[in-house]
Order: C-alpha cells, then sequence, then structure tokens
C-alpha cells in the first residue's frame, strides 16, 4: 500500500505507509500518532507500517462515553481487517501494549510479533483506583502536563531535552479532556489480561525504561512470566516514552520482530 493516511467506514483515521510485511504502531493513554513517525520512518522501506489515531485521538473521534477498552479494541481489529491487514507485528507503548496483547488474544488478526513498551497488562485494585482519580483530576480540568512528564520521562532527559520535553507533555492535549477522562475511566476497569497470557504463543519481548514510573518494571516482568518465551528488556537510565527517549533501540527492536 503507498504511503499516507486513510479513513475507514467508522472513522478511525490511519496512516499506511510503506511496503512489506505489516507492522501496527499503537499509541499509548495519553500518546499521538506523530511520536511514532520517527520508527515509521526507520521501517517504512521494506515494511507496510501502519499507524492508527486511536479513539479520541487526533483525527479519531472519540467513542460513546462508557465504552470499554474491550470495545475500543474491537474497533481497532475491525478498522486493520478493513484495511486488508490479517497479518501483522505489533509495536505497542503503555496501553497500546495491552491493546496489542488483546488483539493477540482475540485472534481475529495473525499477531506474527510484539514489541511492548513499558507494557501493562492489567492493574491492581489500587492502581485502578489511582486511574480513577487521574480521570477525576482531567474531567476538572486540572493541569496535568508536570505531572505527566514526570511519569513520562526520566528527570534527566527532560532537563536536558526541552523539545522532547514539550512533546511528550503535549500528548496530554491530544484528545479532547471529555474522552480522555473517559479512556481514564475505562482503563480502571478494563480486564486483567495476566491470567490468559499463557495461551499465546507469539514471540514477545517486553522492553521497559529502568526508571518507568507510568508502567513501572514490574509490569513488564509479569507479561515476561505470562507468556512462554517471552522476554525481558530493561533500558537503563531511560523512562517510559522508549520511542522519544531512546528511539535507536527502540528501532533495533522493532526491526527485530518476525513478520
Amino acid at each position: 500500500m503507498g504511503g499516507g493516511a486513510r479513513q475507514n467506514e467508522v472513522e478511525m483515521f490511519l496512516e499506511d505507509r510503506g511496503q512489506g510485511p505489516a507492522v501496527v504502531l499503537l499509541h499509548g493513554a495519553p500518546g499521538t500518532r506523530e511520536s511514532f513517525h520517527p520508527l515509521a520512518a526507520a521501517l517504512e522501506s521494506d515494511h507496510r507500517v501502519l499507524i492508527p489515531d486511536l479513539p479520541g485521538y487526533g483525527q479519531s473521534p472519540p467513542l460513546p462515553r462508557g465504552t470499554s477498552i474491550a470495545a475500543a479494541n474491537a474497533l481497532i481489529e475491525g478498522t486493520l481487517i478493513g484495511h486488508d491487514v490479517l497479518k501483522a507485528a505489533f509495536v505497542g507503548l503503555s496501553l497500546g501494549a495491552y491493546r496489542a496483547l488483546a488483539i493477540a488474544l482475540g485472534g481475529r488478526i495473525e499477531v506474527t510479533g510484539m514489541l511492548l513498551l513499558g507494557g501493562v497488562a492489567g492493574l491492581d485494585p489500587g492502581e485502578a483506583e489511582a486511574f480513577r482519580g487521574f480521570a477525576a483530576a482531567v474531567q476538572s480540568g486540572a493541569d496535568i502536563h508536570d505531572a505527566w512528564i514526570a511519569r513520562a520521562l526520566s528527570p534527566g532527559f527532560a532537563a536536558s531535552h526541552p523539545r522532547e520535553r514539550a512533546e511528550v507533555a503535549a500528548w496530554v492535549d491530544a484528545p479532547d479532556r471529555a474522552a480522555f477522562a473517559a479512556e481514564l475511566s475505562a482503563i480502571a476497569a478494563m480486564e486483567d489480561l495476566v491470567p490468559r497470557l499463557r495461551k499465546l504463543r507469539t514471540p514477545v519481548v517486553a522492553r521497559v525504561g529502568e526508571l518507568d514510573l507510568a508502567c513501572p518494571k514490574a509490569k513488564s516482568e509479569a507479561i515476561v512470566r505470562a507468556i512462554p518465551g517471552a522476554r525481558l528488556e530493561v533500558v537503563p537510565g531511560c523512562g517510559h516514552a522508549l520511542p522519544v527517549e531512546d528511539p535507536e533501540g527502540t528501532a533495533r527492536a522493532a526491526r527485530a520482530l518476525p513478520v
């Protein structure tokens, strides 16, 4: 398929560039499609790279309030299938990693490999409550940019890379406030996938920053313990937003995925 972006019949926007085996890049919550452009540029010479604006972000409209993460994932699957993507490797950041795992478990798309960046497969009750509090703060209009940067980037990187810091801070503004708050509430209620992960036989690399506060290393460790043959990579000195803090390492890991 040629480069450029398209919008399917259910109005989820999908950027579609390059030719070759398909690789799907899924941003987190918050996040932007554009944050994956450097990775896409590293892959598109010999891959078909697909990057959706997830519901409520960029050019994709939000889903109705109260829509579950599972329902949103079904829309992602339908969008990809509508673009003739029946087999693909997946790169997912944060909630994007959860979505990749759910799609692999669903079986509608053959997932050839997964690179999970600062991934999560489930929340404990305390974490779910924290997401509900985060949703309430977003809904109230509180300024959460500094709090998000503290979770998303390592302190040293945030201090020494003002342009990238501003880019990651702007992820908070990618969805409208109501859509973002609804998404955070849906995250608090999402299924814990960990008990089901033993069914997977997909090659998985869980890559996590040593200093990740948004999805700490223990979350990736739980994924690796559950999936036979999965491999953990801890990136020294980095925080959560690995495509920003470690673009070269992220690209190398993505290029190594089976397709």
